[in-house]
């Protein structure tokens, strides 16, 4: 079973995970006015899923359908909401456009984005005041590398809601996308001072920072995450790699080893572990990191010299 969702009104780490990863990709549209829970601040992700689930509960939804309780394979998921779609009695606007937005998902995950796109458009035609369902469409054409529909797809969302940082961080992606790296800044600063406390917009900013050779700024950006997400690995593992690049030894060791605390098997802090100590004057303890690291991620020095580490 491919449970894509665990739940169809949130599912916030995920969908983080899918937009400010490696890739940009179309994300699940719901039913609100305001931009996916994924990309506003916890607490208004609370709020928002609670609001969702009261309306569905009110439409009086079956539950047991997999186009809405977030359960079944794709396959089902599909077939399910096009079947509720198609219906021609007990449906309702507001799940129609959920209907096209889980499909959207769905098809996006198997590598379908010109079908996730129709969907989206398809949803948009029945109300096109909904900034989540422009944000969604974005992050496809961006996929596609059709930076100008995605932009105009941003302008819109900003539009539609003005006091949100998403379409910022990902206009500032779609810019660096395109080289356009003092661009993509400003628009992840604007992303942050709307939204003091999305973990994306300070990550993207980070990064772009590091790879900038500006390491003060990217030590502040993923410092500000590690504050934010205490318990995230990945935070102390962004935030060591730059000490590294700053010769800052012993906190990156430090960052390493509380990442290894919460994921035992994080090859990047191992790895990062054995840069330390080779540095260090231990180059036998840290060969064997280094190859422990190889073994669970082959490509991992490839990576690391991609983050500027030589």
């Amino acid at each position: 079973m491919f449970a894509y969702r665990r739940n169809v009104v949130s599912g916030a780490q995920f969908a983080r995970h899918l937009l400010f990863g490696a890739s940009l990709a179309v994300l699940l549209a719901v039913p609100a006015t305001a931009l996916h829970a994924a990309d506003e601040a916890k607490d208004e992700a609370e709020k928002e899923t609670q609001s969702a689930t009261e309306a569905m509960q009110a439409e009086s939804v079956d539950k047991t359908n997999p186009c809405f309780n977030g359960e079944g394979s794709i396959e089902e998921v599909l077939r399910a909401c096009k079947v509720y779609i198609d219906a021609d009695e007990g449906t309702d606007e507001e799940h129609v456009i959920i209907a096209h937005g889980n499909r959207a998902y769905a098809l996006s995950a198997m590598g379908d984005v010109d079908g996730a796109i129709k969907e989206l458009n398809d949803a948009i035609a029945i109300d096109d005041e909904r900034a989540v369902l422009y944000l969604s469409r974005a992050r496809a054409y961006g996929v596609q590398k059709k930076y100008d529909e995605a932009l105009d797809d941003l302008e819109k969302t900003v539009e539609l809601q003005p006091d949100s940082a998403a379409p910022h961080i990902l206009r500032g992606k779609i810019y660096e996308l395109q080289d356009k790296q003092d661009e993509a800044l400003d628009e992840y600063t604007a992303g942050l001072e709307k939204n003091a406390e999305y973990v994306p917009g300070y990550q993207n900013r980070g990064t772009l920072h590091r790879t900038m050779k500006d390491f003060g700024k990217a030590e502040d950006d993923f410092t500000k995450v590690v504050e934010l997400e205490p318990s995230n690995a990945q935070s102390y593992v962004d935030r060591g790699w730059v000490y590294v690049l700053e010769d800052k030894l012993d906190e990156a060791k430090d960052d390493f080893e509380k990442a290894l605390t919460l994921q035992d098997n994080n090859a990047f802090a191992i790895a990062g572990i054995g840069v330390v100590k080779s540095r260090q004057g231990e180059p036998t303890d840290g060969s064997a990191d280094l190859s422990m690291a190889r073994k669970l991620e082959p490509d991992i020095f490839d990576k690391i010299r991609a983050l500027g580490v030589e």
